[in-house]
């Protein structure tokens, strides 16, 4: 046989054993030009970026990728919702705040009662010990406004000790007295006796402010 045609044979039988490796490979080709073209197309229908097919290794990283974003923002809204609590408690604690110190304000201004001379006339006065002490005599002007003159012991007026407060610090009790709530009796037998020598009393429609 020449050499020529026994090289020919040769040649030949080596393409036909290696025919099914390259069609195997040509087929994989092809499928997968296949499976690239539909995604073109349904990319194109859809106007939607189609996410293509990823190994195992790498579909599993995305997936732990995806999982951890998610918790991070469950993480972020739960911290979020915790501040938002905090800021309406602190805002509720606030509210409350004022309202005690408007409300303790408003206890510490004292009300304000109108009478006249002539209504404190008579009217007994009780001491810090709530002993009775005596009774107004008459009213007359000091240099911080109006001093009440009270007779303190003493019988019938006589043997009284004078003294002269001033109507500030007064005030009117629910069974209608006036109570010195900073003197004891001895306290105010200890003050200086009020001089009465040519002393008169305002007129009886003078209007006094006592507090109640």
């Amino acid at each position: 046989m020449p050499l020529n045609s026994y090289k020919l044979r040769v040649a030949a039988i080596a393409l036909l054993a290696a025919a099914p490796a390259f069609a195997e490979s040509h087929k994989t080709s092809a499928e997968d030009v296949d499976k690239e073209a539909v995604m073109e197309n349904a990319e194109s229908a859809t106007g939607t970026p189609m996410k293509k097919p990823q190994g195992s290794a790498n579909a599993t990283a995305e997936a732990d990728a995806e999982a951890g974003f998610d918790a991070e923002i469950t993480a972020d809204s739960q911290m979020e919702t915790t501040a938002d609590d905090s800021v309406a408690d602190q805002a509720v604690i606030e509210t409350a705040e004022e309202l005690a110190d408007t409300t303790a304000q408003a206890d510490a201004i004292p009300s304000v009662q109108t009478m006249t001379v002539g209504d404190l006339l008579g009217m007994n006065v009780v001491s810090a010990d709530d002993e009775i002490v005596g009774e107004i005599d008459y009213v007359v002007d000091n240099t911080e406004g109006t001093a009440a003159v009270i007779g303190i012991g003493g019988f019938l007026g006589l043997g009284e000790y004078t003294v002269a407060i001033d109507t500030n610090d007064f005030t009117v009790t629910e069974d209608n007295t006036l109570k010195l709530s900073a003197y004891t009796e001895t306290e105010l037998e200890a003050l200086p006796e009020f001089d009465e020598t040519g002393v008169e009393s305002l007129p009886m429609d003078t209007p006094i402010e006592l507090r109640y």
